[in-house]
């Protein structure tokens, strides 16, 4: 539009002509509302083009103006306020290595197809607030000196921020990104607001550095911090995603959460993860390898998939509200051949890999779930066992007896396989694995102390009890003493009611550590004298596992 309103696309060429000619290099531009095809906007870009080839405005008004082609504004540098406000770009809009000197606006701009800023300078102040990206949105190596906006923007394809510095406060609020979003390497100066942000697929911001503080709010199905820089306390509130911050390093608490759903943009978050959309939308974090978890607190988690090993203090992490880990196969299985109860308890991610890796061949892998798909990276037992450790210690110290309970297993388990059978140590693991799951399960001490109990009265039964008491002998023998008690009935008499209630009699002075008064022939007392060491220690660690069973509940 030209200083008497009329657009320069519909005027005749003796007007547009020497309008065009009184442009030169850094002048002001005027072409709102105007419909610029290619052989136009050539003629503008010609007319401000300085001895270097380089087109430079001054102030430039594009707001409303429709590009029916190509837009070629590469290395371009507008001195002054620049604005495209709901200008729309039909073809390619290239503003490569353009320099934006002041002010730029491009709020409620419609781009049709590709639009690409790589390298470009923005100055004081960048919008790109309800702007529209058809396709993809390329701000590789850009430079945001000033604030920037990109609230309620869309992007149908891949929008990249790879290695772009953002020196202001930066804000991607309501904004919509179809594909990915990626801030591979960036740098935000100021501070930074992400979200609420849906993303189709993943938002990247691997290597990146974050110095001021951040507030995150992404409905993603993957976010990537992997090796990202945090200098300042930072928030991450998240939905559906599968979050990774191997490496990342903190400086300053983080907190990552599940997020509540945003009525704001709650229909692109349904639209875009479609069956992923779920009410719960529980973030699932599968990565805290390098972090220093004193930093880190999870609250409303899913940590089914996490791999711990080579976290830093991870027995300071912090979990709170509702969190979940994977567990164990449950129910009846079976092992070399053998029928095995299995209860179910809360195992880390690397445990079930470790019981999948192929090495260990398929009769011990039960319904563990399919084997890692990298081998060579599943920790060993005695990494494993570190990382129960201190998994157990971070429960304890917050009084989570239940969580604390099934790390100790765990830890206890990996110990258990570390030690080769030659070991004296393996062999007591297995007897304390067996007999109480070392000291958490009561069933199963109270099913050996009721077998044990079982097995000693038949014992008793078969061989313990005498027919006849042990008397003294004959004064005329010459012989100073007492007979021993002999049993002489046939073996299948000896299965009597009566001797039952004697037998069973000895049995309960034994659980409780005491001699039953009754003579016993010889291998009796040997019956007896085993059974009042073995069976207190039986009830002893059922009494252990019922406790903590009772400070779990």
């Amino acid at each position: 539009m030209i200083a008497d309103g009329s657009c320069l696309a519909h005027l005749h060429e003796s007007v547009s002509g020497p309008y065009l000619a009184g442009l030169a290099p850094g002048a002001d531009v005027d072409l709102r509302g105007t419909r610029l095809g290619a052989r136009l906007l050539g003629r503008v870009l010609d007319a401000v083009r300085d001895r270097t080839g380089t087109a430079r405005f001054g102030a430039a008004a594009f707001d409303d103006a429709s590009f029916a082609a190509d837009a070629e504004f590469r290395a371009a540098v507008f001195e002054d306020h620049t604005r495209f406000v709901r200008a729309t770009f039909h073809g390619f809009a290239d503003f490569s290595r353009t320099d934006f000197g002041a002010y730029a606006s491009f709020v409620g701009t419609a781009f049709r197809e590709d639009a690409s800023f790589d390298g470009a300078r923005f100055g004081d102040w960048a919008g790109f607030a309800e702007a529209e990206f058809a396709d993809g949105a390329w701000f590789e190596d850009v430079a945001f000196e000033g604030d920037c906006s990109f609230r309620r923007a869309s992007v149908r394809g891949d929008a990249r921020f790879d290695r772009a510095r953002f020196a202001g406060e930066t804000g991607f609020d309501d904004a919509v990104l179809a594909r990915r979003a990626l801030f591979r390497g960036a740098e935000f100066r100021g501070r930074l607001s992400l979200g609420p942000l849906v993303c189709g697929e993943s938002l990247v911001l691997d290597s990146a550095t974050v110095a001021g503080p951040t507030t995150f709010e992404v409905s993603a199905r993957r976010v990537s911090a992997v090796r990202t820089r945090f200098e300042e306390p930072v928030t991450l509130d998240a939905r559906h995603a599968a979050l990774d911050l191997g490496g990342a390093l903190l400086l300053h608490p983080c907190t990552v959460s599940t997020a509540v759903p945003n009525p704001r943009t709650r229909h692109a978050e349904e639209e875009l993860l479609g069956e992923d959309a779920t009410p719960e939308g529980l973030v699932s974090v599968s990565s805290l390898r390098g972090v220093d978890a004193s930093m880190v607190l999870l609250a409303g988690v899913d940590l089914t998939s996490c791999a711990f090993s080579g976290t830093h203090h991870l027995d300071q992490l912090r979990l709170e509200g509702k969190w979940r880990l994977g567990s164990t196969p449950r129910g009846l299985r079976w092992s070399r051949g053998l029928p095995r109860w299995c209860a179910q308890r809360q195992v880390i991610e690397e445990e079930r890999q470790w019981r999948t890796h192929p090495s260990r061949g398929s009769r011990t892998r039960h319904d563990w779930g399919p084997p890692p798909s990298d081998p060579g990276a599943v920790p060993g037992l005695s990494a494993l066992m570190t990382t129960y450790r201190q998994l157990r210690k971070a429960r304890e110290d917050a009084k989570d007896e239940p969580g604390a309970a099934d790390f100790y297993y765990g830890e206890m388990e990996m110990r258990r396989y570390a030690r080769p059978w030659r070991n004296a140590e393996r062999w007591l693991l297995q007897a304390y694995w067996a007999l109480s799951g070392y000291g958490l399960r009561a069933s199963r001490a109270l099913g050996w102390l009721a077998g044990a109990m079982l097995v000693t009265v038949l014992l008793m039964m078969a061989v313990g009890l005498p027919d006849t008491p042990g008397r003294p002998y004959p004064a005329a023998s010459g012989v100073v003493g007492t007979q021993a008690p002999t049993l002489h009935r046939p073996f299948a008499d000896r299965f009597t009611a009566a001797r039952a209630e004697r037998a069973a009699d000895v049995v309960l002075n034994s659980v409780v550590f005491r001699a039953s008064g009754q003579q016993l022939t010889l291998p009796g007392r040997y019956v007896e004298k085993t059974a009042r060491f073995a069976e207190p220690a039986l009830i002893g660690l059922a009494v252990l596992a019922i406790r903590g069973r009772l400070k779990r509940g």
